[in-house]
């Protein structure tokens, strides 16, 4: 691991370093600036709040030395494998969707997944929330980024009709 502290960005500021690294012209995809907005971008290594060793866009194990539209491109693959009528939600819902594949929390929920393409949205939404890391970091931190973040993807979830 490198011994330099990496300079972490967040928000459009990660977004607009993605760019630069790695040449994308803007606007991006909404499902791509999201995630990006939402994992923020480091130009090193750095260990996560869970120990594990990270760089560029919240990437970890499998994808640490990917660049990251490549590590894009791989989660919608497995994103449009696990949910069905993917590309016919709207964006706002496929950025949702992505950003907790990205995480890792879609595809760690299978009832979540079940009820969603049941289009049984509201009680997907609840389920996502059931989440023992989720609940963990609401009773510490409220404002905890990933709380946050899990609030926003069930709000878009629950949001949808059928």
């Amino acid at each position: 691991m490198n011994t330099l502290k990496p300079k972490i960005y967040h928000g459009q500021k990660a977004v607009d370093k993605v760019c630069e690294v790695y040449n994308l012209k803007k606007p991006l995809p909404l499902p791509m600036e999201t995630i990006i907005l939402h994992e923020g971008y480091c130009d090193g290594e750095y260990k996560d709040d869970k120990g594990m060793i990270t760089k560029g866009v919240g990437q970890t194990r499998f994808y640490l030395d990917k660049p990251f539209p490549e590590v894009y491109e791989s989660f919608v693959r497995q994103t449009k494998d696990l949910t069905p009528q993917f590309e016919f939600l709207n964006e706002e819902t496929q950025a949702a969707i992505l950003s907790a594949m990205y995480r890792g929390d879609w595809q760690q929920s299978r009832k979540t997944r079940m009820l969603f393409n049941q289009g049984k949205f509201k009680e997907a939404a609840k389920e996502f929330l059931n989440n023992n890391d989720y609940n963990q970091r609401k009773l510490n931190n409220t404002n905890d980024g990933v709380v946050k973040r899990m609030d926003y993807i069930a709000k878009v979830i629950a949001s949808n009709e059928v």
